[in-house]
């Protein structure tokens, strides 16, 4: 908590844990499990489910966060779909033009031996999180579409172009 970059994820009142889910990715798991078993965001216990592959149907929006591996990619509209007006920040890593296509909210992007991320500021938005300013700048690239104009304005409807920062 208050720790630099952290994302406010929804309204956690009432929750006593923390839950992740890890979509499709059991080195993902078995890593976030190595890491961050026994840590607390927030007065609450992280809780990390292992999830092998997405099946329609299944309940994602209890998690407050959810890693979507890369071989789910097939499954990503669906997932997103099922997720879509949820307090539940997704995290992938698939190509950076099929995330900014997509409506997912970070992505991990390997470049040059180096992890970078990219946020959806708008999917987040829309998911009712909030980013942390800080977090941000850190990332390599941010999506925000433009506020809404009235019709007939110029650049009414358009989408920002991707702000773009290297990463030290």
């Amino acid at each position: 908590e208050g720790r630099p970059g952290a994302a406010a994820l929804g309204t956690l009142a009432g929750a006593d844990t923390f839950n992740i889910g890890v979509l499709g990715s059991k080195q993902m798991a078995q890593a976030a499990t190595n890491m961050l078993a026994k840590q607390v965001v927030r007065q609450r216990e992280l809780q990390i489910e292992e999830l092998p592959q997405y099946e329609a149907g299944m309940n994602l929006s209890r998690f407050q966060m959810l890693f979507i591996g890369a071989d789910e990619k097939p499954n990503i509209d669906a997932i997103l779909s099922s997720l879509q007006d949820r307090a539940v920040l997704t995290v992938m890593e698939i190509d950076d033009r099929e995330f900014e296509a997509s409506k997912g909210i970070v992505n991990f992007v390997e470049e040059r031996s180096k992890l970078n991320f990219v946020i959806n500021q708008t999917a987040g938005e829309n998911a009712r999180l909030r980013f942390d300013p800080r977090l941000l700048n850190l990332a390599k690239k941010v999506y925000k579409a433009q506020t809404a104009k009235p019709p007939g304005a110029a650049g009414a409807g358009s989408e920002a172009p991707p702000r773009e920062r290297l990463v030290k």
